[in-house]
């Protein structure tokens, strides 16, 4: 809790960028314990784009990309004000919000705070898993203005997280389950813990022609990371990660069936260890990102084309370390439309350079429970996927099913060695000349014509990754199945308060056992959510949502295929009880406003 990632089809960590409004986002994201280090606060979506994105995102968007945008500001000429607040019984966790919007007709303005504590969490069998705690606060500003064709953004997030550091294993200690188990949850800061510092902030210009855009993106962001092994007033290790930014991107149009965006994207990256300190996992380094691309879009009735290129440059450069990385990619696609019918194919390339962590990290990463060894001739990793999309959409039935294939030469995998140091079992960056990555996601939502409210839900993913002859990589996803029962209720139309709607939600995951050599394997499980969203409208301006529920409904005992707990054994958290509350204000600006 609170250092997971993603993983979209397979891949994580280096290989899945996030982007914030246009941003990617930099936290040494390589480390199997470092989360993404953005909160939930003002947040309004999260996209999730599949397989190599590098065209329009850059070389590191190899297996995807987490796109996540703000929320919306507030009406023209209004001020809105968003109360936020959530327990969660399987960890004492709280986490409370305020958000402030206010709008005018040419300027608009947002600010929020955000705070959440949680104690360590419960085990399905009773007991509480030691130094599960964490914490975590931030604060978010948001400014626009616009005037005539131009508008301008400028956007600030911190967040500051203290995260504890589960299942550590002592010198002598046998890793058995109940070592790491206590008959009492504590909310105070033990070690090891990690304490991660995030800046991110950007300037955004736009400019609107009668036919193009122009678009200009500059940000920096900082990332300050602590360890703290013995003792929370002695550091042992600190990284500081400074990275500059810029995005520009022209947009052109020619009628309604061109469309032409391109652009350059570059990065400045420095990193450096705070000297002295006991540990160094990475040595410091800087590193300079430069790409070029393409893009073209062209509509001819039914059917729609998509056509672009890119190149990417990488200078990475450490002590006793220099190296420049280059490659093309290019992506292709066609779509056809014929009634509620949606036919997609796309075929696009990746290439991703080796990560310094891959290359020159050496040492124990307790966070991820191993002892890593890079190896510094990697190459670059190439990639080629195939995807094949069909959606049937009609009034009461959306049905879409989604094959893919991807072929990766080169491929970087961690590797577990057959030896121990620091009575941690040692892994060693190696690269794989060959693998494919293959599978299928699938998903239908249907609500019959004569009970639009019940709306039933269901998706199916499968991933497989092996080598091309026949042997199965390390640490791929087990399928998956979920399934959504909802029920809407009511609509407010005749009382203040009432039941808007009920939900089920079943998930049951399949056993992995096409695992590597050292890896083991995994048996299937299923977990089961329900909930209960209630709404009252108090005034015309004031409104309180009140959401209850349970994770994991039944204490089912299991363990996910990839949990960083798992070669200790320790299952996931047991059953959640939750309440989460929202009060909004809504209120129209007067000729003197009296909240600025």
């Amino acid at each position: 809790a609170g250092i997971s990632k993603p993983v979209v089809r397979g891949m994580q960590g280096v290989r899945v960028m996030t982007v914030l409004n246009g941003m990617r986002i930099e936290n040494q994201q390589w480390g199997g314990d470092h989360g993404l280090g953005i909160s939930q606060l003002g947040i309004g979506s999260a996209e999730i784009i599949k397989g190599p994105s590098s065209l329009l995102y850059g070389a590191d968007a190899f297996g995807g990309v987490i796109y996540l945008s703000d929320e919306k500001f507030a009406n023209s000429n209004s001020i809105s004000v968003d109360a936020r607040s959530r327990f969660d019984g399987v960890n004492l966790g709280t986490t409370n919000s305020l958000n402030y919007k206010l709008s005018k007709k040419n300027v608009r303005f947002n600010a929020g705070g955000l705070y959440s504590s949680f104690a360590d969490f419960k085990l399905p069998n009773g007991k509480y898993l030691e130094n599960s705690r964490f914490y975590d606060h931030g604060a978010k500003l948001r400014f626009a203005v616009n005037h005539n064709n131009w508008s301008l953004q400028a956007r600030y997030m911190y967040s500051n997280s203290q995260i504890g550091i589960s299942g550590e294993v002592h010198e002598g200690e046998e890793p058995l389950p109940e070592n790491f188990m206590v008959d009492s949850q504590g909310r105070a800061g033990l070690v090891p813990s990690q304490q991660i510092q995030n800046h991110f902030a950007s300037i955004e210009n736009r400019f609107f022609g009668k036919k193009f855009q122009l678009h200009l993106l500059i940000g920096h962001t900082f990332n300050d990371l602590a360890e703290y092994e013995e003792s929370l007033d002695t550091t042992t290790l600190n990284m500081k990660l400074n990275t500059t930014l810029y995005n520009f991107k022209y947009i052109r149009k020619t009628g309604k069936s061109w469309k032409l965006v391109s652009g350059v994207q570059g990065m400045h990256q420095l990193n450096s260890n705070v000297e002295g300190l006991e540990d160094e996992l990475i040595p410091g380094f800087t590193q300079f990102d430069n790409g070029l691309y393409s893009v073209g879009y062209f509509t001819l009735k039914k059917i729609s084309f998509q056509l672009g290129a890119r190149f990417d440059v990488r200078k990475l450069k450490s002590e006793g370390f220099d190296k420049i990385y280059a490659s093309p990619n290019f992506a292709a696609g066609i779509s056809f439309k014929k009634s509620d019918n949606i036919l997609r194919f796309n075929i696009s390339s990746g290439f991703r350079a080796p990560h310094i962590s891959e290359l020159l990290v050496e040492g124990e990463h307790h966070g991820a429970l191993r002892y890593e060894i890079g190896n510094p001739d990697l190459v670059s990793e190439r990639a080629t996927q195939f995807d094949l999309n069909y959606e049937f959409k009609k009034d009461h039935i959306y049905f879409i099913i989604n094959p893919f294939y991807t072929y990766v030469q080169n491929y970087i995998q961690l590797v577990e060695l057959d030896s121990v140091i620091e009575d941690l079992s040692v892994y060693e960056y190696d690269q794989l000349d060959q693998v494919q990555l293959y599978g299928l996601d699938f998903g239908v939502h249907y609500h019959p014509h004569f009970a639009h409210y019940v709306h039933l839900g269901s998706s199916y993913s499968y991933i497989r990754g092996e080598k091309l002859n026949g042997s199965s990589m390390s640490l791929m996803p087990q399928s998956k199945i979920q399934s959504n029962l909802r029920f809407k209720i009511g609509d407010g139309s005749k009382r203040s308060f009432f039941l808007r709607s009920a939900s089920l939600k079943l998930q049951y995951f399949f056993k992995q056992n096409r695992t590597s050599a050292l890896e083991t394997s995994t048996v299937d499980y299923s977990v089961l959510d329900a909930g209960l969203l209630f709404h009252w409208a108090i005034r015309d301006a004031h409104q309180l949502v009140i959401a209850i529920g349970a994770k994991n409904l039944l204490n089912s005992k299991y363990v996910n295929h990839l949990s960083r707990l798992k070669n200790i054994g320790i299952n996931e958290p047991g059953r959640n009880l939750y309440i989460n509350v929202k009060y909004s204000l809504r209120s129209m600006l007067k000729n003197k406003p009296k909240y600025i």
